[in-house]
């Protein structure tokens, strides 16, 4: 059951990134921003090149998502099911990847919307701090994340017990 409820924070975070973009991509077609020429944001090859970045960091963190989704099946498929430290590794890794692409995602997107998105009734301020929180749950929490991957990914072993990770 562990295994799947680490997968909920980062599929949230990736909802919450894929929602930013498409809120960004509206946003950028009736923006005008002040002290440029352009009649919208949207014709600005800047905010062109952000948002392309924006997209690409969603891409990633979809990515990364179904490669955890990937292992899973695949450990599942075999019984008895059990994850070797090595899956166990690139699926806790994966998921917190996914979860920093999202947050860079989101980072991008508020960085290049203008001080306006910063009010309580904006949605990507919501969004912004809805991730910014799940980034702070264990599951994406990626100072552990990173060091029990390494170790499993070097056939260390986990300094921790493999259930809690």
């Amino acid at each position: 059951m562990a295994t799947f409820l680490n997968m909920v924070a980062p599929a949230a975070a990736l909802g919450a990134a894929e929602n930013a973009l498409e809120v960004f991509g509206d946003l950028m077609k009736v923006r005008k921003v002040k002290q440029t020429t352009q009649a919208r944001q949207a014709d600005s090859p800047l905010a062109q090149a952000r948002f392309s970045q924006a997209y690409g960091q969603v891409a990633t963190a979809r990515l990364h998502w179904q490669e955890a989704v990937r292992v899973v099946s695949a450990a599942y498929d075999r019984r008895p099911v059990a994850f070797s430290d090595d899956e166990r590794a690139r699926y806790r890794l994966s998921l917190g990847l996914s979860g920093a692409a999202s947050a860079e995602a989101v980072r991008l997107i508020l960085t290049g919307s203008g001080g306006s998105v910063h009010r309580l009734t904006h949605p990507l301020q919501r969004i912004q701090r809805d991730v910014n929180v799940l980034l702070n749950h264990a599951s994406l929490t990626m100072d552990p994340i990173l060091e029990q991957a390494g170790r499993g990914l070097l056939d260390l072993g986990f300094s921790i017990p493999a259930e809690q990770f």
